[in-house]
């Protein structure tokens, strides 16, 4: 199960807009305005492919994040990230 950097930020960034909540919905167009706009068509493709992978849960409301991907997230908070000299 390994996630690219790409996907690793989207996880992150929809965890930081609901606030650490897995009840709590965002919508695509607030996740896609945080990212540049060159970004955003791929970043359409990674939300699909996570609500594949059920890293995410989708809805008319829009996206939310579940236990497993909860998991996931909190594990790369409290490890950091990788450094690469």
């Amino acid at each position: 199960m390994e996630l690219t950097e790409f996907e690793k930020t989207i996880l992150l960034s929809t965890y930081v807009l609901v606030k650490g909540s897995t009840r709590k919905y965002v919508s695509e167009e607030l996740i896609l305005s945080k990212f540049p706009i060159r970004q955003r068509k791929d970043v359409k493709k990674y939300l699909e492919k996570m609500v594949k992978r059920k890293f995410l849960s989708k809805s008319k409301f829009g996206y939310k994040i579940n236990n497993k991907s909860l998991k996931i997230i909190s594990y790369f908070l409290i490890t950091g990230p990788r450094l690469r000299v």
